[in-house]
């Protein structure tokens, strides 16, 4: 049976996964504010204290995604889980060993470095990556 878009008892989203993109939402929300303010509020005159602190706001709104990830990962099945775990496995060996060998090639050739900025996206990136090709041995 296809259900169309507008059919009332259509729900594409199961409650977990909703409650999960509208913690998402705010937290990012939370986030891009903070990457703006940090960008748009001038502080080089203020304290290094206070100027310190006030930098790291996007990061600090960065890290309250870990509690809405965990709770869309404790939400799912074993078998889900199970995919998640090894992705993020995956993702940390393949972007670690990454750097750690690009890091070699900095030292010897003088290659340029990247912004550690690119270390957070890449784990995300490689991660998803991994998810899918992981989903398919359990098919």
């Amino acid at each position: 049976m296809i259900r169309s878009f507008s059919s009332p008892d259509a729900t594409f989203l199961k409650a977990p996964a909703r409650r999960y993109l509208a913690r998402l939402s705010g937290v990012m929300a939370l986030y891009f504010a903070a990457l703006f303010a940090i960008n748009l509020i001038p502080s080089e005159d203020w304290p290094v204290l206070f100027r310190g602190l006030f930098v790291l706001t996007p990061a600090l709104a960065a890290v309250l995604i870990v509690p809405v990830v965990l709770d869309l990962v404790r939400s799912r099945d074993e078998v889900q889980q199970r995919i998640f775990t090894e992705a993020c496995l995956v993702s940390l060996m393949i972007v670690g060993l990454g750097s750690f060998a690009y890091a070699f090639l900095v030292d010897a050739f003088g290659w340029p470095q990247p912004s550690l900025y690119w270390v957070w996206p890449a784990l995300i990136g490689v991660t998803g990556a991994a998810q899918c090709v992981i989903k398919l041995r359990y098919r």
